[in-house]
């Protein structure tokens, strides 16, 4: 299962503004990364895709190779004192 917040989903909105993404189609997509952390890039949604939207455009594209290992994942915005950027919970 996974659960998004709303202060995340607003993070991940503010990221493609600032990319300049102007197809509706294109979203951050979370991959895999090295060790304990998950990378962001620009991509299209796959069939299998989980699709976060905010404010009525597709935010966040996860597939079930980041997913498939955890029994729930929350995608939450961190704190100051973390960076203010994206972390992920998982259980």
């Amino acid at each position: 299962m996974l659960t998004v917040t709303e202060d995340a989903k607003e993070l991940l909105g503010m990221v493609l503004y600032s990319c300049n993404v102007s197809d509706p189609e294109v979203a951050l997509r979370l991959l895999p990364g090295t060790s304990e952390e998950l990378d962001l890039m620009l991509d299209k949604e796959n069939e299998d895709d989980e699709v976060v939207m905010h404010s009525g455009r597709k935010v966040l594209l996860v597939g079930q190779e980041v997913l498939s290992p955890y029994a729930a994942m929350t995608i939450a915005r961190g704190t100051e004192e973390e960076g203010g950027g994206l972390v992920a919970l998982v259980e």
